[in-house]
């Protein structure tokens, strides 16, 4: 009747409770959601999750075209709630179809509901196929595609049976699952560790980030948006950066208010089309010969004449002012000036030229120029050098230890007092009046030289308009044009006359700038006259309006492609910035701290603590905080590192920082009130044997509370040190070997078997007669083809049987592979001979010679038959019985020892 209940209940559609995490979701851009979704499946966003969603974002608002398709967060792709989800166990995975080349032909792969599951498989064995379903199936925090047989001709349909029970039902449930179906709701509150689990986030404050599964997943969300927010508002520079300038236009015309319209728009409403710009542009003959007709007509209106005047004038205003400044300097006055500048320049030089002779006459062996300005050039610079080599001294420097500044030479008494005179010289008053005056002269003819003359060029430019006004507007332009060549020659005079002393040749001032004030005083009473005319007709206003209509219009049909380029990029940059609108991370942090209250608490801070120093990590010095910052938030652990680092993954090695994660792990799950069951993939991988230990004892703890502990391993130390600590604790334990056979593939299940290297001799002995029995079955003989390997494979077992007999029966196990340390009482019963070296020496030897080894070919021998293996096979036993035989009897003798010698009575 229960049974019948169940059955009833699980056809039933009930409503799927509520989640928190879709619920806070559905407000969410379905882009948004879909990357949600993305991260509860597989653990993080892949470079192509990251690019399918940017298309979408940018899809959203025009930007892109997305051809994919978008799933929203629900309940199903989420773990169920741990701590109101009913406690179910995994049962069994298998029998498994076209998954990841898994043996369709095989057992399943059993759990037991309470305890540990043992599952051991070397690399390569499929045990990682079987990781990845129970991923899936119970929604793991970070999961893999599940591939077919890629080697397979075709790929048939993947699926595997699940089986599960729920706690307090004993009847168990079984689906047919197919990787595309959602997983079984009651699986998902089981928890997986895995690598992902181990890689800690590390950042550049030297912190290391642990994350339960509700934040994590809107943290990565938030880091997401994040990074699409920067990467739209580079593209917003960049489309501002993009639009062209445009020509001026006449303000309030259609065509400035069509520009208006692209440049402001601030909406995609209010932007105009293509096609309106295409029409608008659109310049024919026809508009071209309205045009000209209405410039004539603006050339010919009172308006536009008096705006002719009003350039004009300015530019004759600008023209006399030049004209008045080059008078003033070039007058016959400053002609006078200048001739008694120069007659005083040349009474210093012949005053200065006499006091040389005077002060140096006695010396002829100066070099010609001494005296000159060079050469006091010169001298100022030695001044300068002088009170650098000898701060503090005066110039000239004579002392004892004296040098030249210049030749670094000691200076010999001629040489001071040379250098006395010199002194005395520059600083004479001839020299110096010669100097001044030299100086005045200078900046009088630089003064001259950089005189502001309009070329040519430059006053027909400035002209133009007003010649063009009539023929004596013209004759006026041409005789200020040659006023200037005028000018330019009486300052080139000034010049020459100053550099000669020739002033006699300089001329009469020229002059023009008066000449300029009067033309300018009639432009200006044209400029009045037109205005009043321009006041008394009404049409003026309408022929200049619609003048500018055409002269815009003309003006854009110019500039077309760079208007549409404007028009294009200006839609682009409101649709970036509507997108950028949407990537604010303020609602996405307060989801993140609402979820970081409820599940960040300081018991778990706690419990953390805890199970750090439950795994020897205590040196670390680790202490956790959380903190939440732009839409991420953290559960850091402060590592206390006093030196600057790059991060933790540069002090921390591999093995510690799977510990902390495995730590984070542990106590997360362990404040569950329901002990839902945990899958353990790989948790020593990198850990030392101390801390294996430490991990094998606190997963076997976990299970002793009644909790299901499903473990996969290749680490055969770690598989020992779990059966050694599950008998010590007494909770149950199931092994599975997992293995790959060359016939039937990989994921091959022996179920209650130790892995291979960890099975007794007895085992080992039972597993290889086996073997030669179902050769002697099959007809497997020396005339099969592949009867070569079938002999190799069963002497290489051989040879392993022969080491691990060693440790185990002729070492009596006192040391021992796989174990921690050496059982020295053990040795009690272990007596090595001669003629156990002997026998052990031979075997392995004739074993080699029919293994994988290339013989010489007058070496090559027949090989050996069924009959001959399992002689070998009778042989390595019967030695293991005499070995033992032998042990427990020298055993007995030997316990002997450990008491007192018996002493006789007389």
């Amino acid at each position: 009747m229960v049974g019948d209940l169940n059955e009833l209940l699980d056809g039933l559609e009930l409503p799927a409770p509520e989640n928190e995490l879709v619920t806070m979701s559905e407000k969410l851009p379905l882009w948004q959601r879909d990357a949600l979704r993305r991260i509860a499946q597989h653990g993080e966003l892949t470079d192509a999750d990251v690019d399918e969603l940017k298309s979408a974002m940018y899809a959203d608002h025009d930007l892109d075209v997305f051809e994919g398709e978008l799933t929203p967060l629900s309940a199903d792709h989420c773990q169920a709630n741990p701590d109101s989800a009913p406690l179910a166990m995994l049962c069994s995975i298998g029998p498994v179809e076209h998954i990841n080349r898994l043996a369709s032909e095989n057992e399943p792969l059993q759990f037991a509901p309470q305890g540990i599951t043992l599952n051991y498989g070397d690399n390569g064995s499929g045990k990682s196929g079987y990781i990845r379903i129970s991923k899936k199936v119970c929604r793991g925090r970070s999961d893999e595609e599940l591939l077919g047989d890629a080697y397979a001709e075709k790929q048939g349909e993947p699926k595997a049976t699940i089986r599960w029970q729920v706690e307090g039902n004993n009847t168990t449930h079984k689906v047919d699952w197919n990787p595309n179906d959602p997983p079984p709701e009651a699986l998902s509150a089981i928890s997986i560790f895995d690598t992902k689990h181990a890689n800690l986030y590390v950042d550049s404050k030297r912190q290391m980030a642990y994350l339960p599964f509700e934040v994590d997943l809107y943290r990565q969300l938030g880091k997401l948006v994040t990074a699409f927010g920067e990467e739209v508002g580079n593209e917003v520079e960049i489309a501002q950066g993009a639009i062209v300038a445009l020509p001026p236009i006449t303000p309030d015309t259609t065509a400035a208010n069509l520009v208006d319209a692209v440049m402001q728009a601030e909406s995609l409403d209010d932007l105009p089309t293509e096609l309106e710009i295409e029409k608008f542009t659109t310049w024919t003959d026809e508009d071209e010969k309205r045009l000209t007709e209405a410039r004539v007509q603006a050339a010919q209106n009172p308006q536009t004449q008096a705006d002719v005047r009003v350039r004009c004038i300015a530019a004759l205003e600008n023209l006399a002012e030049r004209a008045e400044a080059i008078e003033t300097v070039l007058t016959a006055q400053k002609a006078k000036e200048l001739e008694q500048k120069s007659k005083e320049l040349q009474a210093a030089k012949v005053a200065n030229d006499l006091a040389i002779k005077g002060d140096f006459s006695d010396m002829p062996e100066l070099l010609d120029g001494v005296g000159t300005e060079v050469w006091k050039s010169l001298y100022g610079f030695a001044r300068e050098y002088a009170a650098v080599a000898y701060p503090g001294q005066d110039f000239p420097y004579t002392g004892v230890d004296a040098k030249c500044v210049l030749c670094q030479q000691p200076l010999d008494d001629a040489a001071k007092e040379r250098f006395l005179r010199f002194d005395h010289f520059v600083s004479g008053k001839s020299a110096q009046e010669y100097q001044t005056k030299s100086a005045e002269m200078r900046e009088t003819l630089q003064a001259l030289t950089n005189l502001d003359i309009p070329n040519t060029k430059e006053a027909n430019a400035v002209l133009a308009a007003y010649a063009n006004l009539g023929d004596v507007q013209a004759k006026h332009a041409e005789a200020f044009l040659a006023f200037l060549g005028e000018i330019e020659k009486r300052r080139d005079a000034f010049i020459v006359a100053a550099t000669m002393l020739k002033f006699e040749g300089i001329g009469e001032p020229v002059e023009h700038a008066a000449t300029l004030r009067e033309h300018i005083k009639t432009l200006k009473s044209e400029e009045a006259q037109f205005r009043k005319d321009a006041q008394d007709d009404s049409s003026l206003k309408q022929q200049a309006l619609e003048l500018a209509e055409l002269e815009g219009r003309k003006s854009l049909a110019e500039n077309r492609a760079n208007l549409l380029s404007n028009l294009a990029n200006r839609a682009k940059l409101l649709k970036l910035t509507a997108c950028a609108g949407g990537l604010s991370t303020q609602g996405i942090s307060l989801k993140i701290n609402k979820l970081r209250d409820k599940h960040l608490t300081s018991e778990l801070n706690a419990k953390i603590q805890a199970e750090i120093h439950g795994l020897g990590l205590d040196y670390l010095n680790v202490s956790v905080k959380d903190k939440t910052t732009k839409g991420e938030s953290n559960f850091l652990s402060d590592l206390g590192f006093r030196q600057p680092v790059k991060g933790n993954s540069y002090v921390l090695s591999e093995g510690e920082q799977r510990g902390l994660a495995l730590a984070c792990y542990l106590a997360e799950a362990d404040l569950r009130p329901k002990k839902h069951g945990l899958i353990i993939d790989d948790p020593v991988s990198s850990l030392d044997h101390q801390r294996i230990e430490l991990v094998a004892k606190r997963l076997v703890e976990e299970a002793a509370k009644g909790r299901q502990v499903i473990i996969f391993t290749h680490n055969i130390l770690f598989y020992m040190e779990v059966e050694r600590l599950a008998a010590k604790l007494d909770v149950g334990l199931a092994r599975n070997t997992i293995h790959r056979h060359q016939e039937h593939g990989a994921g091959i299940v022996e179920a209650d078997k130790k892995p291979h290297s960890a099975q007794k001799v007895t085992d080992r002995i039972q597993a290889i007669r086996a073997e030669l029995a179902a050769m002697a079955a099959a007809g497997v003989g020396p005339q099969e083809a592949h009867y070569r390997n079938a002999v190799e494979f069963v002497c290489k077992e051989l040879r392993k049987i022969w080491e691990r007999l060693v440790e185990e029966v002729l070492l009596n196990r006192s040391v021992e592979r796989f174990s921690y340390g050496v059982k020295t009482l053990s040795l009690k019963g272990v007596v090595v001979t001669d003629d156990d070296y002997k026998k052990i020496y031979f075997a392995m030897e004739q074993l080699s010679s029919f293994t994988a080894h290339d013989e010489a070919a007058g070496k090559q021998g027949a090989l050996p038959t069924v009959d001959d293996l399992k002689a070998a096979v009778d042989d390595l036993d019967n030695y293991r019985v005499e070995i033992k035989k032998r042990s427990t009897d020298v055993g007995k003798i030997r316990e002997a020892l450990q008491g007192a010698p018996k002493a006789e009575f007389v």
